[in-house]
């Protein structure tokens, strides 16, 4: 929940559950960026304790007619883990 409450631009919106059995305190039931509201300042990039949000991907949303097109969905973000082109694990090169 630290990505939302760092964005200046409010565009991220997360429906927290929790788990019945207490071994997570919370976790995301939605987790949605609306990329029309995003200035792409980058401040929840560095406020996410998991690194699930990545800019430096190489890849934006292509224009589209539908609102609906311009927001991204945590299974999105988990998709695009993979194509993150920077050095993983704070180890260098």
């Amino acid at each position: 929940m630290l990505c939302s409450t760092a964005c200046p631009a409010n565009c991220i919106h997360i429906v927290a559950g929790e788990r019945e059995d207490g071994s997570i305190e919370k976790y995301p039931v939605s987790f949605e960026i609306d990329l029309l509201v995003c200035v792409y300042c980058g401040m929840c990039e560095e406020a996410c304790p998991c690194d699930a949000i990545r800019m430096d991907s190489g890849r934006h949303p292509m224009p589209s007619f539908t609102r609906d097109k311009q927001r991204i969905r945590m299974v999105q973000l988990l998709a695009d883990g993979a194509l993150s082109i920077a050095v993983q694990g704070g180890k260098g090169t």
